[in-house]
């Protein structure tokens, strides 16, 4: 009955605006009470160029932000723009976590424009874009038009900070462009020329060349028309109910930054400062000293006053910035450290305590209630390694005296530690919203869930999770790439309760190295090489000794043995255990080489891509890579792969190349390197080419999760904390 109340009221306005030339064409009418969790669709509005299949929720859950980064949506999955006469809707919830003046530190500060969203190739696409304007929080909102590069229209009010806030940028065939704020239009901007779209990709956050907001984008929807205003309304208030609830969590934490954490910065900063002035003092009473000393039995001081103070013809300069206050970042970041080494320790000492001691768990309770407030003071100075721990004692009740959970907070954690590129934060976020989108669950309520409150869409959930895993991929992936970063280290899985000690981390007065140790003296060729990898990698409790494992591959080379050889060509190229010796490194490999080593095959190949004592040959490189790759070399595939991806010393073939990685992503191999290729590729999916676009994020899920085989919470959970 009232929902035709409402049409008839509509209805009545719209009459009246044909009627009346004095009745404003932007119009108000009386909201609706109990909001709705639909708007309006094709059906209603009708669009030359959309149809009744057009997605209109793209994103599903909360995207959390610092500037550095964008979620990228292609063009192909999103609903289908009128090509001129452009019409559309886009919008979405906002939480800035920052306001202009608390933005030093993050790219660009507030003296930039701050990218919401952003849908275009080049700089002259604007349809549709949203900015922060510069030392504010004004939205600025613009499209493209026959007329005009960009037209553009400013709000007149701020968007809040920490407080959940909808926008809707809308463009009707009337040609204005519109601005809601919480469902209540703010700004109308009627536009020069005919509105036109444009066929690029969409950027939440960061674009092409400004940095991104610092916050939150939750629920980002898009038709293709312009909602009507009290579809705009209702919209704002279903998006509003299903955002994350931080229960006042930011509130708290910007009051202890302005409190007690400045207070610690800034004792921080007068330590440091005073250190560098006594170092300084002690460097000049040093000069100062040698210069008396240097002057003694000078002609010019014969017959003086042998007390009298000798000085220098020229005063003692301070170090350039001795006088000045230390950096604020860098006492941040020492404040934070200070902070954070002390919540380890109290959590040890706690955890340490006995179980079955009623008076030692009580005094444990408070001991993780400290630490938990010291990883708070850690993670508001900067820490996100702290932030992400702190999220995990919120979320699993440790800290807090009755043992109670806190998932609201602990949600708000998380989000923050994954926008600072917390690989864990980013793992743990990632990964629910996929089991959410899969339709699966942890077990807790909607509110509990990071950032994602009843999916409407898993579709539009998974980017979300894709953004998140990529990112933790990505950082797993760099830091395997990293000399000495290959996990090659036994890998131990510890339990609560586990007493015994391992047997093999006796180091060097186990049985066992001391056997392998005599038998490579005697000339066992395979004790060398494992004496030599566990000298490289200092496994089995030996310290790593990269000079004792070149002796130990050499010896083996010596013998005849292949893995010697190669061993004594990767550490020359290194430059490990010895002086870096490239020419060298190629006399072995090739020696190597010429016996079928995959290894040496693709070290040469490494040599030719970067020209290292050799001339730079794209093509060399890539054929030594595909031989290395047919003899199932993991490093070999995943080369060929990335230069044949990229068209280097070949054309490019992103098909060929996807056969590479999946050869090496899968078992027994499981090549890391691989997968993240793999995953990269699926991810944006090559239908043309046979390979289906993978919304799942299954590799993204396995490469970024490498490194982290305990759940969090559960190994907190095992280094013994209790709340009994």
């Amino acid at each position: 009955m009232r929902r035709c109340a409402v049409s008839a009221l509509i209805a009545l306005l719209v009459v009246a605006a044909g009627c009346d030339a004095h009745v404003p064409s932007i119009k108000q009418v009386r909201r609706l009470e109990v909001p709705r969790h639909w708007v309006g669709g094709f059906d209603v509005h009708g669009n030359a160029s959309g149809t009744a299949e057009s997605p209109t929720d793209i994103l599903d859950g909360t995207l959390a932000l610092d500037g550095r980064f964008a979620l990228v949506l292609q063009h192909e999955i999103l609903p289908r723009l009128a090509p001129v006469y452009t019409t559309f809707t886009v919008s979405m919830a906002l939480y800035l976590s920052k306001d202009p003046t608390e933005l030093e530190g993050y790219p660009g500060g507030a003296d930039q424009f701050r990218g919401i969203f952003w849908k275009g190739r080049g700089n002259q696409d604007r349809t549709p874009s949203a900015w922060l304007t510069p030392r504010t929080n004004r939205v600025t909102f613009r499209a493209s038009t026959t007329g005009a590069r960009e037209v553009w229209g400013t709000t007149k009010r701020s968007i809040p900070v920490r407080r959940w806030t909808h926008i809707a940028f809308t463009l009707g065939p009337d040609r204005l462009m519109k601005l809601y704020v919480d469902g209540q239009l703010d700004s109308a901007v009627e536009t020069v020329g005919i509105p036109v779209a444009n066929d690029g990709p969409m950027y939440v956050g960061k674009d092409m060349t400004q940095p991104g907001i610092v916050g939150f984008v939750h629920g980002v929807s898009m038709h293709a028309h312009a909602l009507r205003e009290e579809d705009v309304y209702q919209q704002s208030r279903w998006s509003l109910r299903s955002v994350p609830d931080f229960d006042d969590e930011p509130e708290t934490e910007a009051s202890l930054l302005a409190g007690e954490v400045a207070l610690g910065i800034e004792n921080a900063a007068r330590e440091t400062f005073m250190e560098l002035m006594d170092n300084n003092n002690t460097e000049m009473e040093t000069t100062k000293t040698e210069t008396t000393e240097g002057n003694e039995g000078k002609g010019e001081n014969k017959g003086k006053n042998p007390d009298a103070k000798v000085e220098s013809e020229e005063p003692t300069e301070l170090k350039a910035g001795s006088h000045a206050p230390a950096d604020p970042n860098e006492a941040a970041g020492k404040y934070a450290g200070d902070q954070f080494e002390l919540a380890e320790r109290i959590m040890a000492a706690s955890l340490a305590l006995p179980d079955d001691d009623g008076e030692a768990q009580r005094v444990a309770r408070a001991g993780l209630a400290a630490a938990r407030a010291a990883y708070r003071r850690s993670a508001v100075a900067g820490n996100s390694t702290a932030r992400f721990i702190l999220s995990t004692m919120y979320d699993a009740g440790y800290g807090s005296v009755d043992g109670r959970r806190e998932p609201k907070r602990a949600v708000y954690h998380r989000l923050v530690a994954a926008a600072a590129g917390e690989t864990g934060a980013q793992l743990a976020a990632g990964t629910e919203l996929f089991t959410t989108a899969k339709g699966g669950g942890s077990g807790q309520s909607n509110s509990n869930r990071v950032g994602h409150h009843g999916a409407r869409n898993p579709t539009a959930t998974c980017p979300v999770a894709l953004y998140y895993l990529f990112h933790a991929a990505t950082r797993a992936y760099e830091d395997l790439a990293k000399p000495g970063g290959q996990s090659r280290v036994e890998r131990l899985k510890l339990f609560e309760g586990v007493a015994n000690q391992r047997g093999d981390h006796k180091g060097e007065n186990d049985d066992r190295i001391a056997y392998l140790r005599q038998a490579a003296e005697l000339g066992e060729t395979r004790a060398m090489i494992a004496m030599g990898n566990a000298h490289y990698w200092g496994n089995f409790g030996v310290p790593r000794d990269l000079e004792r494992a070149l002796r130990y591959y050499e010896r083996a080379h010596n013998h005849g043995v292949l893995s010697g050889t190669v061993g004594v060509a990767k550490m020359s190229l290194k430059g490990e255990g010895m002086s870096k010796n490239a020419t060298k490194a190629m006399e072995y490999y090739h020696a190597a080489a010429n016996r079928n080593s995959p290894d040496a095959l693709n070290g040469l190949g490494y040599l030719h891509f970067y020209g290292d004592e050799v001339e730079k040959n794209l093509t060399t490189a890539l054929s030594y890579f595909k031989r290395a790759a047919e003899l199932g070399s993991g490093d070999g595939l995943v080369n060929a792969g990335l230069m044949v991806r990229g068209g280097m010393g070949c054309a490019r073939n992103v098909s060929e190349a996807y056969g590479y990685f999946v050869r090496c992503a899968a078992p027994p191999m499981a090549h890391q390197s691989c997968q993240y290729n793999a995953a990269m590729i699926e991810a944006a999916g090559e239908p043309e080419l046979g390979i289906p676009r993978d919304r799942n994020g299954r590799r993204s899920h396995a490469t970024g999760g490498r490194g982290w085989p305990v759940d969090v919470a559960d190994g907190r959970r095992a280094q013994g904390a209790s709340r009994g």
